[in-house]
């Protein structure tokens, strides 16, 4: 894929750390292989959305993709949760979904979800998503630790 309006390098971008968290087997595989493919190394995949909140407090993650419909706790349980804790600058989050529903992708919306896939997707599509996603997310992030860092340099000065 050629990412020619690229924000930060490509080497940067491919050490990305994403969580990939689906019921099904079958589309995390999908998504995993996509991105392997693709050069991304730090791909962390759960089916279960119960371990998703100890996976996203103890890594820094840059993207999270998530399935919509989950058993036992569903995403929108889960990414409530991830609003609790109080992130800075919290991971850009992308809903894969089969449903064409108003409501839930205004929902989605309003806890924070940057994108929607929905599925089937193609492989050019889902990637162009992660990638802008992914250059706007470490974009900022390298503009926060500048920040921290003028702060600090300002405050060793005074």
């Amino acid at each position: 894929m050629d990412n020619k309006s690229l924000l930060v390098d490509e080497e940067t971008l491919k050490k990305a750390h994403i969580l990939i968290i689906d019921d099904e087997p079958i589309n995390i595989s999908l998504l995993k292989g996509i991105l392997e493919v693709e050069g991304y190394g730090s791909l962390i995949a759960t089916t279960s959305a119960l371990n998703t909140v100890e996976f996203y407090n103890e890594l820094q993650f840059d993207l999270v993709l998530v399935g919509i419909n989950m058993p036992i706790m569903d995403n929108f349980q889960v990414m409530a949760k991830f609003s609790q804790t109080h992130l800075e600058l919290p991971p850009p989050i992308i809903v894969i979904t089969a449903l064409h529903n108003q409501e839930i992708c205004h929902r989605a919306i309003a806890m924070g979800v940057k994108n929607f896939v929905t599925k089937p997707f193609g492989y050019e599509s889902i990637l162009y998503r992660i990638n802008n996603l992914l250059n706007i997310h470490l974009s900022q992030r390298s503009l926060w630790n500048y920040g921290e860092t003028f702060e600090i340099r300002g405050q060793e000065k005074t």
